[in-house]
């Protein structure tokens, strides 16, 4: 597997349900200028980009059409 100095990588499962609210409290205890994180669905790509957007935060979604 590929890893740069600079760059860090973190896996973190979650329980259904809670992973904006997770997402959402990383990000208020770590300062992080840029971050990918990866769903299994479009729709809830969606879902998310909308939760974290209410919350204030800077994100753009990106997706395929598989």
């Amino acid at each position: 597997m590929l890893q740069l100095d600079h760059i860090q990588q973190f896996r973190y499962r979650c329980d259904k349900g809670k992973k904006p609210q997770f997402i959402k409290s990383v990000f208020e205890v770590c300062a992080m200028t840029q971050t990918i994180i990866f769903v299994n669905s479009k729709s809830f790509a969606e879902v998310l980009f909308d939760q974290l957007r209410k919350a204030q935060l800077q994100v753009v979604i990106i997706f395929g059409g598989m």
